[in-house]
């Protein structure tokens, strides 16, 4: 009993501490926190696409919208921004964000005009533009 009760108190002082040093209780804000305090352009863009990807497994359209875009924004030309174009046209698309949606699928056709989901981000924009002028 009394190893039981050890553990669980450093269990919640770790906590507590891991909270006070990323300034959050959720772990996925905690982590583009540290993104953010200590930016990386290796492993940072990494860190916020996965995270994004979270977030939309999640349903939280919204958020995933928000750190597609700081991605996109703080690093327009990593290897991950052809993938955070298309999530974030799908993310907005979830959210019914139309504009965000078509402006997406725009940048991508236009960026990454050979890129491997070119004719479905082309598809799709055409689609979009058609439904929602």
């Amino acid at each position: 009993m009394r190893v039981y009760i050890i553990l669980v108190a450093l269990f919640i002082g770790g906590s507590y501490a891991y909270n006070k040093y990323l300034g959050t209780i959720n772990p996925l804000e905690g982590m583009l926190n540290v993104a953010q305090k200590h930016p990386d352009p290796e492993w940072s863009p990494r860190l916020e696409y996965w995270v994004a990807m979270v977030y939309y497994q999640k349903s939280d359209y919204g958020k995933s919208q928000e750190v597609f875009n700081r991605l996109l924004t703080d690093y327009p030309t990593t290897y991950y921004a052809p993938k955070a174009l298309i999530r974030l046209s799908l993310s907005a698309q979830e959210n019914r964000d139309w504009e965000t949606a078509k402006d997406a699928l725009a940048r991508y056709v236009e960026r990454f005009p050979e890129g491997k989901d070119s004719s479905m981000a082309k598809a799709t924009l055409d689609k979009l533009k058609f439904e929602h002028p």
